[in-house]
């Protein structure tokens, strides 16, 4: 599994770290819409006024016929052009082609781009066999949700400018599974040591390092699947942790860290496997 991560980083050091924001296009569209709406509506006004008036103008031939299909031309060509620009303009995430699953990544880009977090998403396979097979899809995006929305508290509580998430779903190596990296604030030793057996948020937790996690360990068991979390060091790694779903029917709680000597001597009743970073 540890192969498995170190997989993962180095694709994630050949990355293009470019700075791209996503585009809200539905406020966008919304914005158009509302630019041409009026002057359409008007337009729909006069030439229902034409028709209705005792004078009967004779539309076909008139002039103000003509006035009008050249109006209309021009706004049509100018919306399209609009729509078009606004469509390259955004960064188009890539697709599941599950919709559900879609339409809350969109979502969830869009609340990371509020903060000025960079989010990222790699699809490495079609999760249909993983959906079908290992967990349902309302339970893949209650832990896509949470994974991912914790990642971004833990980024505005670090307050970094260059905040960035990347999540990778699908086939990894040798399993399926979730993967969501960042570079927020890390856990603190209590949080994790406790992370799933408390109901109630202890302070670490509202930071970002413990919310949603009981409703994780609830699928881990409920769908054999192991959660790894990842540490690294800040000054040599642009994420500094990773946290895995990996639906490999091993029901493991594994932490890889640079501080793997301090978590071991707080790891009670060996619940979590403990290993050193690589």
């Amino acid at each position: 599994m540890q192969n498995t991560l170190k997989s993962q980083e180095e694709e994630l050091q050949e990355k293009d770290e470019s700075n791209k924001k996503l585009s809200e296009e539905n406020d966008a569209l919304a914005s158009l819409i509302h630019k041409y709406s009026s002057r359409l509506a008007a337009i729909e006004e006069f030439v229902k006024t034409s028709n209705s008036s005792k004078k009967k103008y004779a539309l076909e031939s008139s002039k103000e016929f003509s006035g009008i299909l050249d109006d209309i031309k021009r706004l049509s060509n100018q919306f399209s052009s609009n729509v078009q620009a606004n469509m390259k303009d955004s960064e188009q995430l890539p697709l599941t082609k599950v919709l559900g699953i879609d339409i809350l990544l969109k979502h969830l880009a869009k609340e990371a781009n509020k903060s000025n977090i960079k989010f990222d998403l790699k699809i490495s396979s079609n999760i249909d066999y993983m959906l079908e097979n290992y967990i349902d899809q309302d339970q893949f995006e209650t832990l896509l949700s949470d994974l991912i929305r914790n990642a971004i508290i833990a980024i505005n509580c670090k307050k970094t400018s260059d905040g960035g998430i990347l999540v990778i779903m699908g086939k990894l190596k040798n399993a399926y599974g979730l993967c969501v990296y960042d570079n927020g604030v890390e856990f603190e030793i209590d949080a994790l040591m406790h992370l799933g057996l408390n109901s109630i948020h202890r302070r670490s937790e509202i930071t970002g390092s413990g919310i949603g996690f009981k409703t994780t360990f609830a699928t881990l068991s409920e769908t054999k699947a192991s959660l790894i979390i990842d540490e690294k060091n800040s000054d040599l790694y642009n994420f500094t942790k990773s946290i895995s779903i990996i639906f490999d029917n091993k029901k493991e709680f594994r932490i890889c860290s640079y501080r793997a000597d301090e978590l071991a001597k707080n790891n009670k009743g060996n619940r979590i496997i403990i290993s050193p970073i690589w």
